[in-house]
């Protein structure tokens, strides 16, 4: 006998007995007990997030509004149903669909109006789902980003790309800049303006001449006692490029001053370890360097080098203040931009119309303040005598350099003509004279390479600028071309010091006194 036929005969028993209570003990579950199948962790690239959950309860909105438009009839169009997805009807509201399935079994009234149900749930396709509209103004509310210049158009790049790249172009400005050879003029110097004749004959002439000594002899000792360079090599120096001072006035060229440029004797060490040093830099990252680093290491020390030597301090005395400025042109631009005129605007819009470095005339304060009682301008709020109007606007330069390392598409006398015709606009806007000349110097690696440049007249009343050169200044290569481009650089100091800086003062009606 088993235990419940046991269990069901006691229960009769007791309720025939004095306590029929104890006949409610309930029978034990027939069917086996079952254990609990124990879930395996989720993976966790399954598991719900944050965002999944909030997507969730949108669609349980959704099905909602979706199940209460259905019962009402009064559904709206700017809700549907995702595409392909039949929204889910509660138990109350299956009879109703199932009836619109079969309208042979319900009532004709409970048929018209499940059927006009379905076809507002159809409807309701035509419009946006409320998660599309949640979306639609999350995505409006942020910012719209402007297009990345990486992504444009190559069309776009091919016309920013049409630029000057080659100095014959500067014909097409105006004034129009053209060149010219040394050789096209007659020997010697027949041709040429006056002042342009005497800065080639009296200062230039002699000192890029080859037969001329540009070495103090007091380096001799020095320069044979060095041993050797980075690179190994001997330096090698013409017995002929050491000189006294006698020999250089004998060595001079017929026709130029009695006095040529030299240097003071107690600058002579000074100018050893700067050219010794800058031989060194250039010899060490020649190959390895970018344009603004070996303007630092190799040109700027020597073009500063020219301003600190005691020829061009007052009174020879270095504590005094110096009569040279060096000025750093990187990032100055051209100013008022109506100085620089073309027939071609497009061709020069994308032009780069700075220089590197420029040589000018250290004004004084009595001078300075002269100049800012007048307007020298063509702005009057903003007083100028040059081409710029940042702070060395009352700087008068002569000296003009431009930098370029070598094999580059853009050639350097393609901002130095841009910049020495703003000058001359410059001039002629201002009624100033235009018969003084300036130096523009072009600088490709170890090449130095010197113009100069004169304004032709026009019978029409206009005129053209003419670049005469270029004429070989020397190499940073090797110590003696070092030297030679020290010397005509000197020299050309030497030219501002003794006539450009006469022809501004006269032009500006300035003293000539010094007040240090």
């Amino acid at each position: 006998m088993t235990r419940q036929e046991n269990l069901k005969r006691r229960n009769r028993v007791l309720r025939s007995s004095n306590r029929p209570h104890l006949a409610t003990i309930p029978a034990p579950n027939p069917q086996p007990v079952t254990r609990k199948r124990k879930r395996s962790p989720m993976p966790l690239s399954s598991k719900p997030t944050q965002r999944n959950g909030h997507k969730t309860r949108l669609k349980k909105i959704i099905r909602d509004e979706e199940e209460t438009a259905i019962q009402n009839g009064s559904a709206t169009r700017s809700r549907r149903s995702a595409p392909k997805r039949q929204p889910s009807l509660s138990a109350s509201n299956r009879s109703t669909r199932s009836d619109a399935r079969n309208p042979d079994q319900q009532d004709p009234a409970t048929y018209r109006n499940s059927a006009a149900a379905l076809d507002q749930l159809s409807d309701m396709s035509n419009g946006p789902t409320p998660l599309q509209v949640h979306s639609s103004r999350k995505r409006s509310q942020s910012p719209v980003r402007a297009p990345s210049p990486s992504k444009e158009s190559s069309s776009d790049k091919s016309q920013n790309s049409r630029t000057v790249t080659k100095k014959e172009s500067l014909a097409l400005m105006s004034p129009p800049v053209r060149f010219a050879p040394f050789a096209t003029i007659a020997e010697p110097g027949r041709g040429l303006p006056p002042l342009a004749q005497r800065l080639w004959m009296h200062y230039l002439r002699p000192a890029c001449s080859s037969t001329v000594s540009c070495i103090p002899d007091t380096l001799k000792d020095r320069l044979e006692a060095l041993s050797s360079t980075p690179s190994g090599r001997q330096p090698q120096i013409a017995p002929g490029a050491f000189c006294t001072p006698a020999r250089h006035r004998l060595q001079a060229p017929l026709g130029t001053p009695s006095e040529p440029f030299a240097y003071h004797p107690a600058d002579h060490e000074y100018i050893a370890e700067v050219v010794f040093d800058v031989h060194r830099m250039a010899e060490t990252w020649r190959n390895r360097c970018h344009e603004d680093y070996w303007i630092d290491i190799v040109v700027a020390p020597l073009v500063h080098l020219v301003r600190k030597l005691t020829n061009f301090h007052v009174d020879g005395d270095k504590n005094q203040t110096p009569r040279l400025a060096v000025i750093n042109l990187k990032s100055t631009e051209i100013k008022p931009t109506s100085l620089i005129s073309t027939t071609d605007a497009d061709l020069f819009k994308a032009l780069n119309k700075n220089i590197n470095l420029a040589i000018g005339l250290n004004l004084f304060q009595s001078q300075l303040r002269e100049l800012q009682m007048r307007r020298y301008s063509l702005q009057p709020t903003n007083p100028s005598i040059n081409q710029v109007q940042s702070y060395f606007h009352l700087t008068p330069m002569f000296v003009n350099i431009e930098v370029k390392k070598e094999h580059q598409a853009q050639d350097p006398l393609i901002q130095l003509g841009a910049w020495v015709a703003a000058e001359f606009n410059k001039r002629s806007a201002e009624e100033w004279p235009m018969d003084m000349p300036v130096v523009a110097i072009e600088i490709e690696r170890d090449r130095w390479s010197m113009y100069i440049v004169y304004h032709v007249p026009k019978d029409d009343g206009r005129f053209s600028l003419r670049f005469l050169g270029p004429k070989s200044m020397g190499t940073t290569s090797e110590i003696e071309g070092i030297f030679r481009i020290l010397y005509v650089l000197c020299t050309l100091a030497k030219w501002g010091e003794e006539v450009y800086r006469g022809w501004f003062y006269g032009v500006h009606g300035l003293s000539e006194g010094y007040d240090g």
